[in-house]
């Protein structure tokens, strides 16, 4: 798998984590930490980081801070379209 290929293989399993979630916030903690558990082999932090701004700048995801200035992410409806 090239570098390209991978970027999309980790966006693609976010999305379906998020979708997962049954439309609930997830702590950006937790999401990593299911991204681990889920991409083979585990994204470096880096990684994360950029497939969140990617899946963001589309509008597929979308994420609030918590009280303690931390991200929660959400699947948009146009992320739930990505993925049909």
């Amino acid at each position: 798998m090239n570098r390209e290929q991978r970027e999309i293989y980790i966006q693609k399993e976010l999305l379906k984590l998020l979708e997962e979630s049954g439309g609930y916030l997830l702590p950006d903690r937790a999401f990593y930490a299911q991204a681990c558990m889920t991409v083979e082999p585990p994204p470096l932090r880096s990684e994360y980081d950029a497939a969140i701004r990617h899946l963001q700048s589309n509008l597929w995801i979308t994420g609030v801070l918590d009280d303690f200035k931390q991200p929660k992410w959400k699947l948009t409806d146009a992320g739930r379209a990505v993925l049909a």
